[in-house]
């Protein structure tokens, strides 16, 4: 016999799922790109993870948000 926590686990699980997906649908269809994180500064579009590294390093994502680069730390 499955509990009623375990089904409502379940059932949360899968509208998760579900949604991941429109999510990732909706991603594709405005910047061309499914995986998830996608960074946004001020309506930008930087990109996923690496791009957002790499604007770090590179000090625009300091210029982007508006704080001085010089005290970065290295990655």
């Amino acid at each position: 016999m499955v509990s009623n926590s375990s089904t409502n686990h379940d059932t949360r699980y899968k509208k998760r799922l579900e949604d991941g997906s429109k999510l990732q649908d909706a991603l594709g269809d405005v910047v061309g790109r499914h995986t998830v994180p996608q960074v946004f500064i001020n309506g930008k579009h930087i990109g996923g993870s690496v791009d957002t590294v790499i604007a770090y390093k590179n000090g625009e994502l300091a210029t982007l948000i508006g704080v001085d680069s010089s005290g970065r730390v290295e990655l």
